[in-house]
C-alpha cells in the first residue's frame, strides 16, 4: 500500500471512529475507579401461587409475563442464574435495563427489580457489552478498527526514515511498559 493510501485509511478510520473511541475511553477510565453511573430502581413484591421452578427458562418465562404486564421492554443483554439451597436469583442486562428476579424457597413473594440506567450509565452499558447486536458489531467493527489506525501509524513511521527509530524506540517502550504492567498487577 503506497504511503498516501495508508495515510487516507489512517485519516477516515480515525475520524469516524473518533467518538465511539473518546466514549469508550471515558467510560472505561472512569469505570476503572469506581464511577459507573447510577440506576433509577423499582421494587416490586409479586404474590404467587406456587413456587416458581429454579430454571432459568421458567424464571426468563415469568419475568418477561410481568415485563409485558408493565408494558416495559426486556433487557438487551444475556441473563444468567444465581442459585443458592435457599433462592434463585435471575439477573438479565442491558443497556438501558437490568433486571433483577430474587425467588426464596417456601415463598409466596418474588421480588422483581427494574433498574433503568441513567445516560452515563448506559454508556457503561454499552462499553460492557451489555448493549443489543447492533453496538456489539459496532464495537468489533471499532475495535478492528483501532488495530488498523494503531498498524497503519507505526507503518507510516516505519516507512520515513525521519521517524523510524522514534517509531522503533516507542513501540519497543509500549511493548515494556504492557510486560511491566501485567506482571506488577
Amino acid at each position: 500500500m503506497k504511503r498516501a493510501q495508508l495515510m487516507k485509511l489512517h485519516l477516515i478510520l480515525a475520524a469516524i471512529l473518533l467518538p465511539a473511541i473518546t466514549m469508550y475511553a471515558i467510560t472505561g477510565g472512569f469505570y476503572t475507579w469506581g464511577v459507573k453511573g447510577g440506576y433509577d430502581t423499582q421494587t416490586f413484591k409479586l404474590p404467587i401461587a406456587t413456587p416458581l421452578q429454579g430454571d432459568l427458562a421458567s424464571l426468563i418465562t415469568f419475568t418477561q409475563q410481568e415485563l409485558d404486564k408493565q408494558q416495559h421492554p426486556y433487557p438487551s443483554g444475556a441473563a444468567k442464574l444465581k442459585s443458592t439451597e435457599h433462592s434463585h436469583v435471575l439477573e438479565w442486562t442491558g443497556s438501558e435495563t437490568d433486571i433483577s428476579l430474587t425467588t426464596t424457597k417456601g415463598s409466596q413473594l418474588v421480588q422483581l427489580d427494574v433498574k433503568e440506567t441513567g445516560a452515563y450509565r448506559q454508556l457503561v452499558q454499552l462499553h460492557k457489552a451489555k448493549g443489543g447486536t447492533v453496538f456489539k458489531l459496532y464495537g468489533a467493527f471499532m475495535a478492528l478498527g483501532l488495530l488498523v489506525i494503531m498498524i497503519s501509524g507505526v507503518l507510516m513511521g516505519l516507512g520515513m526514515p525521519k521517524y523510524r527509530r522514534t517509531t522503533l524506540l516507542s513501540l519497543g517502550a509500549g511493548i515494556l511498559v504492557l510486560v511491566g504492567a501485567i506482571n506488577l498487577s
